[in-house]
């Protein structure tokens, strides 16, 4: 069960990780997003200690409590998925964006650095 738990977080972690470059170019704002991103992973932590210490207590069963707390977990975290989905505007890579981007490092201009400044302008 540890083994499916660390797969599905690394699949989370990896996609969430690789949306902050199509979000934004620059370095300081991709930290801020980076720095949120964890913000809501110690808030979901601490979501999920705060309903165990009223699920558990109200439920005589330790295994039912445990799939009533999960069960109550699920559902929170599909709907935040659906939030996230519905609400976060992904930038579309286009043929031209793409082309204009190896225009750039066709002109001899291999530093990625420059490259995003040229973008920002």
């Amino acid at each position: 069960m540890s083994i499916l738990s660390n797969i599905g977080w690394a699949c989370v972690q990896i996609n969430h990780l690789a949306l902050i470059p199509q979000i934004t170019h620059n370095p300081d704002t991709r930290t801020e997003l980076v720095g949120l991103r964890q913000s809501f992973v110690y808030i979901s932590t601490i979501t999920v200690l705060v309903c165990a210490s009223f699920v558990f207590p109200n439920v005589p069963d330790s295994v039912t409590a445990f799939s009533v707390l999960a069960t109550i977990m699920i559902c929170l975290g599909f709907t935040c998925c659906i939030f996230f989905l519905c609400t976060v505007n992904e930038v579309k890579l286009t043929k031209a964006a793409g082309s204009n981007l190896s225009n750039n490092n066709s002109n001899g201009n291999g530093n990625i650095k420059n490259n995003i400044n040229n973008e920002t302008k």
